[in-house]
């Protein structure tokens, strides 16, 4: 069963650990190595053989796992010293690509939870744009490839109402040039608005305002 690829991937996409009983050409093995990492982290690559210390997609699995369980570690159920130090590293990932905290945590899917806590120490940044895609946290939210939470995104509209009128009047700034925007309808109990950016398909979106 070291051997078997399916089984060894079966494993690590389960427990990434799991690498440390496959046979060596499978610790040499890309898919199975980056299946492992997004399971369980870095930590799986003392197991890995040593030249995925190197690997672009394996070190980019790697920040994408360290962020996430910094996101998970920023929640309220966790002590207040725990919370902190994920803060901290939060906002050192977020100057590591010239972002905001705020519109990194929506990228990653954040609940409301955690976004809460960060837009009740940065409001301001619910009113930010990604420089790259030009879209704003509640878009960030709604169109991220990672699991994301409604709730979040109605409370951010719900928090910053006037977010949505500025993300249409303002598609036509320079900074906002890399992003469509269409509003379909906005009124004293609706907003559908559609969306889209360089490399992504139009997201649809519609909310309640109360």
């Amino acid at each position: 069963l070291q051997n078997d690829k399916e089984v060894v991937l079966t494993a690590v996409k389960s427990n990434g650990c799991s690498l440390g009983y496959a046979s060596e050409s499978l610790k040499k093995d890309k898919e199975v190595v980056l299946a492992g990492v997004k399971q369980s982290g870095e930590y799986v690559l003392r197991f890995a053989h040593d030249s995925f210390q190197q690997d672009k997609d394996v070190a980019e699995a790697v920040r994408v796992d360290r962020i996430k369980r910094c996101l998970g570690q920023f929640a309220e159920n966790h002590p207040s010293h725990q919370r902190e130090t994920a803060l901290r590293k939060l906002k050192q990932h977020a100057v590591d690509v010239k972002c905001d905290v705020v519109l990194l945590a929506s990228q990653f899917g954040a609940p409301w939870s955690v976004l809460e806590r960060l837009v009740t120490k940065y409001p301001e940044q619910l009113l930010s744009c990604d420089e790259e895609t030009g879209l704003y946290p509640f878009m960030l939210s709604a169109s991220s490839p990672y699991p994301s939470c409604v709730g979040a995104i109605f409370n951010m509209l719900k928090r910053f109402p006037k977010v949505v009128r500025m993300s249409v009047t303002s598609c036509q700034t320079q900074q906002c040039k890399k992003r469509k925007v269409s509003a379909l309808h906005i009124d004293d109990e609706t907003v559908d608005i559609n969306f889209s950016c360089p490399n992504q398909n139009t997201t649809s979106l519609q909310c309640m305002k109360h």
